[in-house]
Protein backbone atom coordinates (compact mmCIF):
# COMPACT_ATOMS: atom_id res chain seq x y z
CA UNK A 1 0.00 0.00 0.00
CA UNK A 2 1.51 3.38 -1.00
CA UNK A 3 2.09 6.34 1.28
CA UNK A 4 -0.91 8.28 -0.10
CA UNK A 5 -3.26 5.41 0.71
CA UNK A 6 -1.83 5.11 4.20
CA UNK A 7 -2.19 8.83 4.88
CA UNK A 8 -5.66 8.90 3.29
CA UNK A 9 -6.81 6.15 5.63
CA UNK A 10 -5.42 8.03 8.62
CA UNK A 11 -7.20 11.25 7.65
CA UNK A 12 -10.43 9.35 7.03
CA UNK A 13 -10.22 7.81 10.50
CA UNK A 14 -9.63 11.25 12.00
CA UNK A 15 -12.67 12.59 10.17
CA UNK A 16 -14.79 9.75 11.48
CA UNK A 17 -13.76 10.55 15.01
CA UNK A 18 -15.30 14.02 14.93
CA UNK A 19 -18.73 12.44 15.18
CA UNK A 20 -18.97 9.44 17.53
CA UNK A 21 -20.53 6.37 16.00
CA UNK A 22 -23.78 5.07 17.59
CA UNK A 23 -22.04 2.09 19.17
CA UNK A 24 -19.16 4.13 20.58
CA UNK A 25 -18.84 3.86 24.37
CA UNK A 26 -19.42 6.93 26.53
CA UNK A 27 -16.16 8.37 27.83
CA UNK A 28 -16.15 10.46 30.99
CA UNK A 29 -13.95 13.50 31.52
CA UNK A 30 -11.88 11.49 33.99
CA UNK A 31 -11.24 8.82 31.38
CA UNK A 32 -10.38 11.43 28.77
CA UNK A 33 -7.75 13.08 30.92
CA UNK A 34 -6.19 9.84 32.18
CA UNK A 35 -4.19 7.16 30.42
CA UNK A 36 -6.98 5.11 28.93
CA UNK A 37 -6.60 1.79 27.17
CA UNK A 38 -9.59 1.07 24.97
CA UNK A 39 -11.07 -2.42 24.48
CA UNK A 40 -9.39 -4.75 22.06
CA UNK A 41 -12.45 -6.77 21.02
CA UNK A 42 -12.99 -5.20 17.58
CA UNK A 43 -10.63 -7.25 15.41
CA UNK A 44 -11.95 -6.00 12.05
CA UNK A 45 -11.66 -2.33 12.89
CA UNK A 46 -8.39 -2.73 14.70
CA UNK A 47 -6.99 -4.86 11.93
CA UNK A 48 -7.82 -2.17 9.37
CA UNK A 49 -6.02 0.44 11.39
CA UNK A 50 -2.98 -1.70 12.02
CA UNK A 51 -2.60 -2.80 8.41
CA UNK A 52 -3.38 0.53 6.77
CA UNK A 53 -1.86 3.04 9.13
CA UNK A 54 0.51 1.52 11.66
CA UNK A 55 3.35 1.42 9.15
CA UNK A 56 2.84 5.14 8.44
CA UNK A 57 3.28 6.07 12.08
CA UNK A 58 5.61 5.42 14.98
CA UNK A 59 4.57 2.60 17.26
CA UNK A 60 3.31 4.97 19.94
CA UNK A 61 1.29 6.99 17.44
CA UNK A 62 -0.15 3.76 16.04
CA UNK A 63 -1.39 2.88 19.51
CA UNK A 64 -2.93 6.34 19.85
CA UNK A 65 -4.70 5.91 16.52
CA UNK A 66 -6.16 2.58 17.61
CA UNK A 67 -7.44 4.14 20.82
CA UNK A 68 -8.90 7.07 18.91
CA UNK A 69 -10.93 4.70 16.75
CA UNK A 70 -12.22 2.93 19.83
CA UNK A 71 -12.73 6.04 21.99
CA UNK A 72 -13.77 8.73 19.48
CA UNK A 73 -14.80 11.24 22.12
CA UNK A 74 -11.21 11.80 23.24
CA UNK A 75 -10.41 14.99 21.37
CA UNK A 76 -7.09 15.44 23.15
CA UNK A 77 -5.71 12.31 21.53
CA UNK A 78 -7.25 13.33 18.22
CA UNK A 79 -5.40 16.64 18.35
CA UNK A 80 -2.15 14.90 19.25
CA UNK A 81 -2.54 12.53 16.33
CA UNK A 82 -3.33 15.42 13.99
CA UNK A 83 -0.02 17.01 14.97
CA UNK A 84 1.80 13.75 14.27
CA UNK A 85 0.10 13.22 10.92
CA UNK A 86 0.71 16.73 9.66
CA UNK A 87 4.44 16.16 9.36
CA UNK A 88 3.74 13.14 7.15
CA UNK A 89 1.47 15.05 4.76
CA UNK A 90 3.90 17.77 3.69
CA UNK A 91 4.00 16.52 0.10
CA UNK A 92 0.25 16.02 -0.31
CA UNK A 93 -1.61 19.32 -0.32
CA UNK A 94 -5.06 17.74 -0.77
CA UNK A 95 -4.73 15.50 2.28
CA UNK A 96 -3.17 18.31 4.29
CA UNK A 97 -6.12 20.57 3.48
CA UNK A 98 -8.52 17.83 4.54
CA UNK A 99 -6.69 17.44 7.84
CA UNK A 100 -6.80 21.23 8.32
CA UNK A 101 -10.56 21.17 7.74
CA UNK A 102 -11.06 18.42 10.30
CA UNK A 103 -9.01 20.21 12.96
CA UNK A 104 -10.67 23.57 12.22
CA UNK A 105 -14.09 21.95 12.74
CA UNK A 106 -12.98 20.69 16.12
CA UNK A 107 -11.43 24.01 17.14
CA UNK A 108 -14.63 25.90 16.33
CA UNK A 109 -16.67 23.82 18.76
CA UNK A 110 -17.81 25.54 21.99
CA UNK A 111 -15.16 25.26 24.70
CA UNK A 112 -17.67 23.44 26.91
CA UNK A 113 -17.88 20.69 24.30
CA UNK A 114 -14.14 20.12 24.30
CA UNK A 115 -12.10 18.14 26.78
CA UNK A 116 -12.26 20.32 29.87
CA UNK A 117 -8.80 19.66 31.26
CA UNK A 118 -5.50 21.45 31.66
CA UNK A 119 -3.90 18.70 29.60
CA UNK A 120 -6.08 19.50 26.61
CA UNK A 121 -5.71 23.27 27.09
CA UNK A 122 -1.92 23.02 26.98
CA UNK A 123 -2.08 20.58 24.07
CA UNK A 124 -4.10 23.21 22.21
CA UNK A 125 -1.38 25.76 22.95
CA UNK A 126 1.26 23.40 21.56
CA UNK A 127 -0.85 22.88 18.45
CA UNK A 128 -1.29 26.65 18.11
CA UNK A 129 2.49 27.15 18.41
CA UNK A 130 3.04 24.60 15.62
CA UNK A 131 0.45 26.33 13.44
CA UNK A 132 1.90 29.78 14.09
CA UNK A 133 5.41 28.68 13.13
CA UNK A 134 4.02 27.12 9.94
CA UNK A 135 2.09 30.30 9.07
CA UNK A 136 -1.34 28.70 9.59
CA UNK A 137 -2.67 31.81 11.30
CA UNK A 138 -6.36 30.91 11.36
CA UNK A 139 -5.69 27.64 13.15
CA UNK A 140 -3.23 29.26 15.54
CA UNK A 141 -5.68 31.98 16.59
CA UNK A 142 -8.53 29.49 17.05
CA UNK A 143 -6.41 27.12 19.12
CA UNK A 144 -5.06 29.93 21.34
CA UNK A 145 -8.58 31.23 21.91
CA UNK A 146 -9.94 27.77 22.76
CA UNK A 147 -7.05 27.02 25.10
CA UNK A 148 -7.56 30.32 26.88
CA UNK A 149 -11.32 29.72 27.19
CA UNK A 150 -10.75 26.33 28.82
CA UNK A 151 -8.19 27.77 31.26
CA UNK A 152 -10.58 30.54 32.26
CA UNK A 153 -13.32 27.95 32.79
CA UNK A 154 -10.96 25.93 35.00
CA UNK A 155 -9.85 29.01 36.95
CA UNK A 156 -6.26 28.99 35.68
CA UNK A 157 -5.88 32.76 35.25
CA UNK A 158 -2.09 32.62 34.89
CA UNK A 159 -2.38 30.05 32.12
CA UNK A 160 -5.08 32.15 30.45
CA UNK A 161 -2.78 35.19 30.61
CA UNK A 162 0.05 33.25 28.99
CA UNK A 163 -2.40 32.20 26.29
CA UNK A 164 -3.31 35.85 25.77
CA UNK A 165 0.38 36.68 25.38
CA UNK A 166 0.72 33.95 22.72
CA UNK A 167 -2.39 35.24 20.99
CA UNK A 168 -0.86 38.72 20.92
CA UNK A 169 2.31 37.33 19.37
CA UNK A 170 0.26 35.59 16.66
CA UNK A 171 -1.56 38.85 15.86
CA UNK A 172 1.78 40.67 15.76
CA UNK A 173 3.17 38.08 13.34
CA UNK A 174 0.18 38.72 11.08
CA UNK A 175 0.70 42.47 11.24
CA UNK A 176 -2.53 42.97 13.22
CA UNK A 177 -0.87 45.42 15.56
CA UNK A 178 -3.98 46.90 17.20
CA UNK A 179 -5.18 43.43 18.24
CA UNK A 180 -1.68 42.51 19.41
CA UNK A 181 -1.41 45.66 21.54
CA UNK A 182 -4.80 44.94 23.13
CA UNK A 183 -3.76 41.36 23.96
CA UNK A 184 -0.46 42.43 25.51
CA UNK A 185 -2.13 45.23 27.51
CA UNK A 186 -4.73 42.86 28.96
CA UNK A 187 -2.11 40.19 29.56
CA UNK A 188 0.16 42.57 31.47
CA UNK A 189 -2.75 43.79 33.60
CA UNK A 190 -3.66 40.20 34.51
CA UNK A 191 -0.09 39.31 35.50
CA UNK A 192 0.06 42.48 37.62
CA UNK A 193 -3.15 41.52 39.40
CA UNK A 194 -1.77 38.02 40.00
CA UNK A 195 1.45 39.45 41.47
CA UNK A 196 3.73 38.00 38.77
CA UNK A 197 5.96 41.06 38.34
CA UNK A 198 8.47 39.41 36.00
CA UNK A 199 5.82 38.18 33.58
CA UNK A 200 4.20 41.63 33.63
CA UNK A 201 7.55 43.28 32.83
CA UNK A 202 8.26 40.89 29.95
CA UNK A 203 4.79 41.53 28.55
CA UNK A 204 5.52 45.25 28.76
CA UNK A 205 8.51 44.69 26.44
CA UNK A 206 6.24 42.85 23.98
CA UNK A 207 3.87 45.81 24.07
CA UNK A 208 6.80 48.16 23.46
CA UNK A 209 7.78 46.23 20.34
CA UNK A 210 4.25 46.61 18.97
CA UNK A 211 4.10 50.32 19.82
CA UNK A 212 7.44 50.77 18.04
CA UNK A 213 6.07 49.13 14.91
CA UNK A 214 2.98 51.35 15.15
CA UNK A 215 5.17 54.44 15.22
CA UNK A 216 4.12 55.32 18.78
CA UNK A 217 7.66 56.28 19.79
CA UNK A 218 7.02 57.79 23.20
CA UNK A 219 4.83 54.90 24.32
CA UNK A 220 7.36 52.37 23.04
CA UNK A 221 10.22 54.10 24.88
CA UNK A 222 8.16 54.22 28.08
CA UNK A 223 7.39 50.50 27.84
CA UNK A 224 11.05 49.61 27.37
CA UNK A 225 12.27 51.91 30.13
CA UNK A 226 9.72 50.63 32.65
CA UNK A 227 10.26 47.01 31.68
CA UNK A 228 14.05 47.33 31.85
CA UNK A 229 13.91 49.03 35.24
CA UNK A 230 11.60 46.40 36.71
CA UNK A 231 13.66 43.49 35.36
CA UNK A 232 16.94 45.01 36.56
CA UNK A 233 15.45 45.44 40.04
CA UNK A 234 14.65 41.70 40.02
CA UNK A 235 18.21 40.84 39.01
CA UNK A 236 17.26 39.68 35.51
CA UNK A 237 20.11 41.49 33.76
CA UNK A 238 19.80 39.64 30.45
CA UNK A 239 16.13 40.52 29.96
CA UNK A 240 16.76 44.09 31.14
CA UNK A 241 19.53 44.48 28.57
CA UNK A 242 17.22 43.19 25.87
CA UNK A 243 14.68 45.87 26.80
CA UNK A 244 17.35 48.59 26.84
CA UNK A 245 18.64 47.48 23.45
CA UNK A 246 15.13 47.92 22.07
CA UNK A 247 14.99 51.33 23.74
CA UNK A 248 18.22 52.31 21.95
CA UNK A 249 16.68 51.39 18.59
CA UNK A 250 13.67 53.61 19.35
CA UNK A 251 15.97 56.50 20.32
CA UNK A 252 17.97 56.06 17.14
CA UNK A 253 14.83 55.99 15.00
CA UNK A 254 13.74 59.24 16.63
CA UNK A 255 17.07 60.90 15.82
CA UNK A 256 18.64 60.64 19.27
CA UNK A 257 21.60 58.64 18.02
CA UNK A 258 24.11 59.78 20.65
CA UNK A 259 21.72 58.72 23.42
CA UNK A 260 21.20 55.42 21.63
CA UNK A 261 24.97 54.85 21.55
CA UNK A 262 25.22 55.57 25.27
CA UNK A 263 22.47 53.06 26.07
CA UNK A 264 24.07 50.37 23.89
CA UNK A 265 27.53 50.96 25.38
CA UNK A 266 26.05 50.57 28.87
CA UNK A 267 24.37 47.33 27.74
CA UNK A 268 27.67 45.99 26.41
CA UNK A 269 29.47 46.86 29.63
CA UNK A 270 26.81 45.13 31.76
CA UNK A 271 26.96 41.99 29.62
CA UNK A 272 30.78 41.97 29.68
CA UNK A 273 30.75 42.15 33.49
CA UNK A 274 28.47 39.10 33.53
CA UNK A 275 30.65 37.23 31.05
CA UNK A 276 27.83 37.07 28.49
CA UNK A 277 29.96 36.99 25.35
CA UNK A 278 27.12 36.08 23.01
CA UNK A 279 24.88 38.92 24.16
CA UNK A 280 27.84 41.29 24.06
CA UNK A 281 28.65 40.33 20.47
CA UNK A 282 25.09 41.05 19.36
CA UNK A 283 25.15 44.46 21.07
CA UNK A 284 28.43 45.26 19.28
CA UNK A 285 26.70 44.57 15.95
CA UNK A 286 23.88 46.92 16.99
CA UNK A 287 26.48 49.55 17.94
CA UNK A 288 28.10 49.17 14.54
CA UNK A 289 24.77 49.77 12.83
CA UNK A 290 24.15 53.03 14.71
CA UNK A 291 27.74 54.23 14.15
CA UNK A 292 27.38 53.47 10.44
CA UNK A 293 24.17 55.44 10.04
CA UNK A 294 25.63 58.55 11.66
CA UNK A 295 28.90 58.31 9.72
CA UNK A 296 31.24 57.03 12.43
CA UNK A 297 32.96 54.69 9.99
CA UNK A 298 36.00 53.70 12.03
CA UNK A 299 33.87 52.94 15.09
CA UNK A 300 31.41 51.02 12.93
CA UNK A 301 34.17 48.86 11.44
CA UNK A 302 35.72 48.24 14.84
CA UNK A 303 32.44 47.16 16.44
CA UNK A 304 31.34 45.06 13.47
CA UNK A 305 34.69 43.29 13.16
CA UNK A 306 34.92 42.60 16.89
CA UNK A 307 31.33 41.36 17.10
CA UNK A 308 31.87 39.02 14.15
CA UNK A 309 35.05 37.61 15.67
CA UNK A 310 33.33 36.97 19.01
CA UNK A 311 30.48 35.14 17.26
CA UNK A 312 33.02 33.05 15.33
CA UNK A 313 34.86 32.14 18.54
CA UNK A 314 31.54 31.09 20.11
CA UNK A 315 30.63 28.89 17.13
CA UNK A 316 27.51 30.95 16.34
CA UNK A 317 28.00 30.47 12.62
CA UNK A 318 24.63 31.75 11.37
CA UNK A 319 24.90 34.98 13.35
CA UNK A 320 28.58 35.24 12.38
CA UNK A 321 27.56 34.98 8.72
CA UNK A 322 25.13 37.88 9.12
CA UNK A 323 27.74 39.95 10.95
CA UNK A 324 30.29 39.25 8.21
CA UNK A 325 27.78 40.35 5.57
CA UNK A 326 27.49 43.64 7.44
CA UNK A 327 31.26 43.92 7.50
CA UNK A 328 31.37 43.36 3.72
CA UNK A 329 28.87 46.15 3.23
CA UNK A 330 30.92 48.55 5.36
CA UNK A 331 34.10 47.80 3.41
CA UNK A 332 32.26 48.40 0.13
CA UNK A 333 30.87 51.73 1.28
CA UNK A 334 34.38 52.81 2.21
CA UNK A 335 35.82 51.62 -1.11
CA UNK A 336 37.91 48.96 0.60
CA UNK A 337 37.41 46.41 -2.15
CA UNK A 338 40.08 43.90 -1.17
CA UNK A 339 38.79 43.74 2.41
CA UNK A 340 35.23 43.39 1.13
CA UNK A 341 36.25 40.56 -1.21
CA UNK A 342 38.07 38.77 1.62
CA UNK A 343 34.96 39.00 3.82
CA UNK A 344 32.74 37.71 1.03
CA UNK A 345 35.09 34.77 0.45
CA UNK A 346 34.95 33.89 4.14
CA UNK A 347 31.14 33.85 4.05
CA UNK A 348 31.10 31.86 0.79
CA UNK A 349 33.46 29.23 2.22
CA UNK A 350 31.09 28.81 5.16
Amino acid sequence: MDAMTLASTAVALLAGNLTPTPDAPTVSVEEQTGVHRGPRDRPCRRGLIQDAVRRALDADEGEVLIELAEQPADLARLLGLARALRARLEDDSALREELDRIVATMLQAPASALSGSWHFAYLLQDYADDSRLAGRWGEALLAYEQSRAIMIELGDLAGAARGLNNLGAAHEDRGELAQAALCFTRCGATFTELGDARAAALTLINLGNVRHRQGCWEEAAECFERGAGQLAAMGDVEAAVHARTNLALVLHDRGYSERALTVLEDCYRDLAERGDLHGGALVLVDLASVHEEIGHWDAALQCQRRGAQMLADLGEREEWSRAMSGLCRLHQQLGQWEEAAASYRAVAQY
